[in-house]
């Protein structure tokens, strides 16, 4: 059993659920040569409150893959379905910066800056390079958006790797907004708390930083 914490539901947004398995399909193969066979993998039950003094609901949601000796056959099934996998990779590729990036700022915080600018700009490459490998298609889709965020992201973290060295509340600050950060990305793109911190990155981002408080901006003239 496994828990996900998660924000209400009340809100009337979707929820994704990232799930990874392995599966051993050698009880499917040479069973049925002349066609593919669905393998069943079992039950995934679902418990959960739509908020948090709501009774527990419950959804039960049958497991199965399709085996196929036949490459050519394979092949053109995994064609017709070519853009749910590549959404599917998308969001693990997603995922797998989320946990490189809490990766890096622990490194960071631990005084080991070579190791954390090593994981980001390693991570950012396969992005870039995963990014590029995408279908044009999916140009304007969800998974492809949270690359370019996932790219800014990591790009500002590269930048402030140097300085976060010998700044302790830079460092601790970088920790901090790594961890919300993937939370809300891993919520979805369009989640209204995702799109919130996009809005306020960009108004940071025009303003700069903060004025100095009123003290520093103005000395009066000595007589």
């Amino acid at each position: 059993e496994t828990t996900i914490q998660v924000s209400d539901f009340s809100s009337g947004e979707i929820r994704q659920i990232l799930i990874e398995l392995q599966v051993d399909p050698a009880s499917a193969t040479e069973t049925e040569p002349e066609a593919a066979k669905n393998l069943a993998l079992g039950i995934l039950q679902l418990r959960f409150g739509r908020t948090e003094e709501s009774p527990i609901e419950e959804i039960e949601i049958p497991l199965s893959i399709l085996v196929d000796d036949d490459e050519a056959r394979r092949d053109a099934t995994n064609n017709a379905f070519a853009e749910s996998i590549e959404k599917v990779a998308a969001e693990v590729m997603s995922a797998e910066a989320n946990e490189a990036h809490d990766k890096a700022m622990m490194e960071l915080e631990a005084g080991r800056v070579a190791e954390a600018r090593n994981i980001l700009q390693q991570q950012q490459t396969r992005q870039t390079a995963y990014q590029n490998m995408m279908p044009e298609t999916m140009s304007s889709t969800p998974q492809y958006q949270i690359f370019d965020q996932q790219r800014t992201r990591f790009a500002s973290s590269i930048q402030q790797v140097g300085a976060a060295e010998h700044n302790g509340q830079l460092r601790r600050n970088m920790q901090l907004n790594s961890r919300r950060q993937g939370q809300q990305m891993a919520q979805g793109y369009f989640s209204s708390s995702n799109q919130a911190q996009m809005r306020s990155d960009e108004i940071n981002a025009n303003y700069g930083q903060p004025p100095p408080p009123f003290n520093q901006q103005f000395q009066p003239p000595k007589y």
